[in-house]
């Protein structure tokens, strides 16, 4: 089976040889695999950057006025036009707007739909990715979100479907908020009137997702972590260590800073959906 990729990459790859790497794998000793699946990294990196280069960017079309935007302005994404919104004799954003989300991509088309009053942010907005709603919630006429609301996590991606969901005052998070990964609660807890943790919490891992499910479990005191915290893979304790104060203090076991990426390729080697490095090709 051959793949091409933009012309600029062959890959060749045959069911006899998946075979081979499949009863490779399975000797292979955990070392082995790391390994392995750092390599691979640093391939793939440079074919994710390429890709995002070639495939995902987006450019944004309009008019200027006395160095100002003006009037109507659009985004083109893979020979696609979006209106975005207008435009006023300021410069600000005002009426319906469109925004696009900072990871707009092929794989996370998601916009943020609502209205502006001169450069500011009032009424609903709602979250909507491929047309469907996924969350949202008010600002009052001052610009400050009130209410319900149901927000995406900083990294949200496709397999990274973090959603938190909770209640604003005046612009202030307040009470209980829950953190989901999909439809499934994970974590969450609770704020205090200004707005700080505080109390038992449970957070997501930055890139929380099926293949990352770890998250962070112990007490916050107006905002800082205190005393003991645990680090969970799908509930079970694996880690941790002290806080005081929010720094962290004596002996701790700790989740390695690449371990997205690392469980992301092993996952890869383990179920035999990778390259052998032998077989990638420069064209």
């Amino acid at each position: 089976m051959e793949y091409l990729l933009e012309q600029q990459y062959n890959f060749v790859i045959t069911q006899h040889l998946m075979l081979l790497i499949e009863e490779e794998v399975v000797m292979m000793k955990l070392e082995q695999k790391m390994e392995i699946g750092l390599k691979l990294l640093k391939i793939f990196k440079g074919l994710n950057q390429f890709y995002h280069t070639r495939l995902n960017y987006v450019t944004y079309q309009g008019q200027y006025d006395g160095g100002k935007r003006r009037g109507l302005w659009k985004a083109n994404y893979q020979k696609k036009t979006i209106n975005l919104g207008c435009y006023d004799e300021n410069g600000l954003k005002n009426g319906k707007w469109v925004n696009l989300y900072k990871f707009f991509n092929s794989s996370c088309r998601v916009i943020f739909i609502g209205q502006y009053n001169h450069g500011m942010k009032i009424g609903q907005w709602n979250i909507q990715q491929k047309k469907q709603i996924i969350g949202g919630g008010m600002y009052n006429d001052e610009g400050k979100k009130i209410g319900v609301w149901k927000e995406l996590q900083k990294n949200f991606q496709l397999d990274f479907e973090v959603f938190y969901t909770g209640l604003y005052e005046q612009g202030i998070r307040q009470g209980e908020w829950k953190i989901y990964f999909q439809d499934r609660l994970i974590g969450g807890g609770n704020y205090d009137q200004q707005g700080m943790k505080h109390g038992v919490w449970k957070d997501a891992h930055q890139n929380f997702s099926y293949r990352i499910q770890v998250t962070y479990q112990g007490e916050y005191v107006e905002g800082w972590k205190k005393g003991r915290w645990n680090i969970l893979v799908i509930d079970q304790i694996i880690g941790g260590g002290d806080y005081d104060e929010g720094v962290k203090q004596g002996k701790w076991i700790e989740v390695d800073d690449k371990y997205a990426e690392y469980t992301d390729y092993l996952s890869q080697i383990a179920t035999v959906q990778f390259y052998a490095l032998e077989n990638i090709h420069m064209v």
